[in-house]
């Protein structure tokens, strides 16, 4: 009876040993199920990821295109504004060139009648105040002459000088700002003097 007994004890453990080993590795399947599913659910969060990403490259690729499109626009669009500039400038100077042909005509074509007529009257030392900003003289025959007057405004010489500020055309000064110490009412003779290449006039007797 005890070899009974100890056949069951034994049969009794060694069932207890299988069902342990069987419960551990039941154990060890569900984890490896829940890995697995972990896993899973990884793979399925990197397709998703990399679907993402083809996406974005997708949209990347039509931006880029895109862009290199309206490079291309801007870059004709530059392309014809410098044509436009050249094609102005041209027309600049060619718009110059025809002013200064204009202004040579000008300061070469003959006296106007009334200069002409002041021109030939028998003045020796004379200065003629035929305008606002404008004197007169058989005498002025140099290309620039420079104007200066007296502190107390009474004279007004005038010299010649390569470096003047005021230009000679036509026997014709133009003084900016003359009227200021010779107002202008009417064509007339002042009184002056001429001294080697230095004319004095007197500003005060002209209009007192």
């Amino acid at each position: 009876m005890a070899d009974g007994f100890s056949f069951f004890k034994n049969a009794d453990a060694e069932i207890l040993r299988l069902v342990g080993e069987a419960e551990a590795k039941d154990a060890m399947i569900a984890d490896l199920r829940e890995k697995l599913s972990a896993e899973t659910q990884r793979t399925a969060e990197l397709k998703a990821f990399e679907a993402n990403i083809i996406d974005l490259q997708k949209e990347l690729s039509s931006m880029r295109s895109e862009i290199e499109q309206k490079d291309a626009v801007h870059a004709q669009k530059m392309a014809e504004i410098e044509e436009t500039k050249r094609r102005l400038k041209e027309q600049e100077e060619i718009l110059m060139s025809k002013k200064d042909c204009y202004e040579k005509m000008l300061s070469n074509t003959v006296l106007t009648e009334d200069r002409v007529k002041l021109q030939n009257r028998p003045f020796t030392d004379s200065i003629i105040h035929i305008d606002i900003d404008e004197l007169y003289s058989v005498n002025f025959k140099a290309e620039r002459y420079s104007v200066s007057v007296t502190a107390d405004g009474k004279m007004m010489k005038i010299r010649e000088s390569p470096k003047g500020r005021v230009v000679c055309r036509n026997s014709t000064l133009l003084i900016t700002d003359l009227e200021r110490f010779l107002p202008f009412t009417e064509k007339r003779e002042l009184k002056s003097v001429a001294k080697d290449d230095t004319f004095t006039v007197e500003l005060k007797a002209a209009y007192t």
